[in-house]
């Protein structure tokens, strides 16, 4: 997972350099790459998983939704806890600061 941190490091610095030289920051790039590891984490737990329903979880974990990316992925084929895990990354991207 340290890729992960690189990346959200990356993204950090970059919108901090975008609003020092009064631009707008877009934070969808950043949501993308929850989804993404959330995806990547549940195929690789399962890689015979529903990947439309895996797709499906990660997207609404990304978004909040951690119930339903729990239920979904589960749905998909992953275990309670593989699935506990992809969503935690889906809201949280990884980080260890909870």
């Amino acid at each position: 997972m340290i890729t992960v941190k690189l990346l959200h490091r990356a993204v950090a610095v970059a919108g901090g350099l975008a609003l020092m030289a009064g631009g707008v920051v877009v934070l969808a790039p950043a949501a993308a790459a929850d989804e993404r590891t959330c995806y990547e984490i549940a195929l690789e737990e399962n890689p015979k998983a529903n990947e439309t329903l895996v797709s499906d979880g990660c997207r609404s974990g990304s978004e909040g939704n951690t119930t339903a990316c729990i239920h979904t992925l589960q749905r998909a084929g992953l275990s309670i806890v593989a699935a506990d895990i992809a969503c935690d990354n889906a809201m949280h991207g990884g980080d260890d600061t909870d």
